[in-house]
């Protein structure tokens, strides 16, 4: 594929998906036209009247990307900048939505081909298009496609549920995938219940049938499975299967719910037994006291504020706490777990981000406490953004906020934390308030970060810019925070992971009210958001000095 291997021998970055013009990657896309402008112009010059190479096919996926960036014009910055990408756009032509028929046909007839290309680029906007044109997609073309990427058609059935209410064999084939079905992942099973769920109300007896045989093929090999786990080696992953199983069940008022409310009482307790057995909770005593005792101490204000966050590493270079580097894997990641994980947000890491969090959680819960220790907090924070927000030239109203988050702070103290009885509603009220503060102040400071750090090389406007792309190491390397410390802020403040599965989602949950009342506004939620706004202006600060 002379055109993707020319792409990386000249190192020029360019995925060919259009996410958007609101995606990170929607910039760096115009930055790396314009940059290598001559390169692209040569490129799309080179029309195409059909589909017959694997090089016409990636030709074809570059030139639609850039003709989706026409939205994205007016964001351009320059108006030199937006001609080039217009004229880039012109070059294309109109010959490319014609093409359509022949994409579709060269997907058919060259599937294995593309997938045997390593480059997970190409798989995902091959993907897409079979996705946006999935009527002239061939069953076969389908089948083998399930051999490569079952668990993207099982967790993107909805997408797909047209085809398979059509073609009740093909859904078949990726339910069994051409042999009898196993419960060796837990979370692919339960994934096809939830499917078995929605096709055993369609208005179509087959379907139906399918749903039923399904469900009773998992059903007995998991009695079998319990049964056998007299070791206890696989209670969470089963307790999984056991909870999607029971909701079914209990939905088409099935007996056999019964069944399985009985074993996941004994799994649960097959659980409590293994956590107490390996520790699978993390307890830990934390000395607040005599650590802020130290830290007010100090008599530097910056010093004291990175103290709360930071700590010099080996190379006795600052970084964050929340910088989490590689985790070996325990015993409790070989297991599965009724926790979402994926290659990188690990049971143990997990575990690891949240003990860390723990730790800035109890020591600002210990500040709020005594008013020697607030007030230098206070002073502290208000100290360092004033001096970033200056010196690096920030929006001002960010100051302004971070007055605001004071006051209301304050207030909490006041009239919640220094009170015998509280008034909930005030509590709840207040604890928001700081809440959503402290989420609109982060997103703030790292998207002035973002704008300082690429204002030399970027064509689109900054304010465009997500939090979820913020938080993106492949799309914000440029900077102070580290990949690890980008990832482990987006798993609490978004959701993340693979399957956006993972974390705690705070910063969306707030700005949504999504199921926050009981479950997030609280004192602790609260102290661990103050925490992770602190380690950002931090990391900014601290990259100020390194960069003097």
């Amino acid at each position: 594929m002379a055109v993707l291997d020319d792409l990386k021998e000249k190192k020029i970055s360019f995925s060919l998906t259009y996410f958007g013009k609101k995606d990170f990657d929607t910039s760096y896309t115009i930055k790396t036209l314009i940059d290598n402008y001559t390169y692209f112009m040569n490129l799309v010059s080179r029309h195409l009247e059909n589909i017959n190479s694997m090089d016409d096919y990636v030709r074809w996926l570059i030139n639609n990307k850039i003709l989706n960036l026409e939205e994205c014009i007016p964001l351009i910055i320059d108006d030199d900048n937006q001609k080039l990408i217009r004229n880039l756009i012109t070059r294309i032509g109109k010959n490319q939505s014609k093409l359509i028929g022949d994409i579709v046909k060269f997907i058919n007839h060259n599937i294995l081909d593309i997938f045997e290309y390593d480059s997970f680029d190409l798989h995902e906007a091959t993907l897409n298009l079979i996705k946006n044109y999935q009527n002239g997609i061939n069953k076969s073309t389908f089948e083998l496609l399930f051999k490569k990427k079952r668990a993207y058609f099982l967790y993107n059935f909805d997408e797909f549920s047209k085809t398979f209410k059509n073609n009740i064999d093909l859904l078949r084939k990726l339910i069994y995938n051409d042999k009898p079905l196993n419960l060796d992942d837990s979370a692919i099973t339960v994934q096809i219940i939830n499917i078995c769920s929605i096709i055993s109300n369609y208005q179509d007896k087959n379907y139906i049938d399918l749903s039923n045989r399904v469900i009773k093929d998992i059903y007995q090999k998991y009695q079998i499975l319990v049964e056998d786990n007299l070791n206890g080696n696989r209670p969470f992953e089963l307790s999984d299967i056991g909870k999607a199983l029971l909701n079914f069940f209990k939905s088409k008022k099935d007996s056999r719910a019964n069944k399985i409310k009985d074993i996941n009482k004994k799994l649960d307790k097959d659980i409590s037994n293994y956590v107490l057995k390996h520790g699978v909770e993390i307890k830990q005593m934390i000395p607040v006291e005599k650590i802020l005792t130290n830290w007010i101490s100090q008599t530097n204000p910056a010093i004291r504020m990175l103290s709360l966050t930071h700590h010099k590493n080996e190379k006795k270079i600052i970084e964050s706490s929340l910088s989490i580097e590689d985790t070996p894997n325990s015993l409790m990641d070989i297991f599965a777990s009724n926790i979402p994980t994926d290659d990188y947000y690990t049971l143990i890491r997990q575990q690891t981000i949240e003990s860390i969090a723990s730790i800035g959680n109890a020591l600002f819960i210990g500040i709020l406490q005594k008013e020697k220790y607030y007030t230098t907090y206070f002073n502290d924070f208000l100290s360092v953004l004033s001096l970033v927000t200056k010196e690096l030239n920030f929006d001002s109203d960010i100051l302004e906020e971070g007055r605001m988050l004071v006051i209301n702070v304050s207030m909490l103290i006041k009239n919640v934390i220094e009170k015998e009885k509280p008034q909930m509603t005030l509590q709840k009220t207040l604890s928001y308030n700081i809440e959503i503060l402290c989420s609109a102040l982060i997103e703030s400071l790292l998207r002035e970060q973002y704008r300082v750090k690429n204002e030399q090389v970027m064509y689109i406007n900054y304010s465009n810019v997500t939090l979820g792309s913020l938080l993106n190491p492949d799309m914000n390397a440029n900077g102070p925070f580290s990949k690890d410390h980008l990832l482990t802020l987006a798993y609490f403040l978004i959701n993340s992971g693979e399957n956006n599965d993972i974390g705690h989602n705070y910063r969306n949950k707030l700005a949504h009210l999504f199921n926050v009342y009981k479950s997030s506004l609280s004192l602790s939620t609260v102290c661990l958001l103050m925490y992770l706004l602190t380690d950002v202006l931090n990391t900014i600060y601290a990259g100020l000095l390194d960069y003097e």
